[in-house]
């Protein structure tokens, strides 16, 4: 192929991934519902609020009640990726599940005692950190939930009761092209999850990375 013909190619398959994304990113904003609490993360990147208040907050601003799993799992859709929603949440559950926590305690727990307990970002360096010492969290829960997410999470939980799992019993996900803040290279993060495989999810992207036993 000649050169003039990659570059066409080129161009073609970059005007593809932009539109898919808008496309995702329109489809997000019309089908995402009202904002149902306002609590963001801090400079330091933890939410101050306590969590069993955002529930309360989320359970008055759709008129029913909210149960706390159902909000932690929205909220981590959404500081995650709602796009990817579904599976996301379906991963946290097993994740959960294979270590013997709650699914409260695997959203949020933090490697600083000051923040655990907390929402907040996955990664806060030192510098931004309670105490100035860095910490990690499994999951990123820094972002507030829409409407959609909560429902999501409520799909979420009734599959999982049900048995129905998309992501066939993964533990783990992997953003490959994140450039999350503190994030480990996909290489590493294939060697340090050994003997869990990478997996692709048919309809997602295949920068969307799932780990489970093969």
């Amino acid at each position: 192929m000649r050169r003039d013909d990659w570059l066409l190619w080129g161009g073609v398959a970059t005007l593809g991934a932009v539109a898919f994304w808008k496309r995702r990113l329109i489809v997000d904003v019309t089908t995402r519902g009202k904002l149902l609490t306002h609590a963001p993360a801090g400079a330091n990147g933890v939410v101050p609020a306590r969590p069993r208040d955002l529930v309360a907050s989320a359970s008055a601003a759709i008129g029913r009640g909210v149960s706390q799993d159902a909000y932690d799992l929205a909220r981590m859709i959404r500081s995650e990726g709602a796009a990817e929603g579904r599976v996301r949440a379906h991963v946290a559950l097993n994740d959960a599940t294979a270590h013997g926590w709650s699914l409260h305690f695997a959203l949020t727990y933090s490697t600083n005692p000051k923040a655990n307990g907390y929402y907040g970002e996955q990664h806060t360096p030192a510098l931004r950190a309670p105490d100035g010492v860095s910490s990690s969290r499994r999951y990123s829960t820094a972002h507030d939930p829409y409407e959609g997410d909560l429902e999501l999470a409520e799909q979420v939980l009734a599959e999982h009761a049900a048995g129905v799992d998309p992501s066939q019993g993964a533990t783990k996900f992997y953003d490959v092209d994140s450039g999350q803040e503190g994030a480990a290279s996909y290489d590493q993060v294939v060697a340090a999850w050994a003997p869990l495989q990478p997996f692709n999810v048919p309809g997602y992207p295949d920068s969307f990375v799932i780990f489970r036993r093969a």
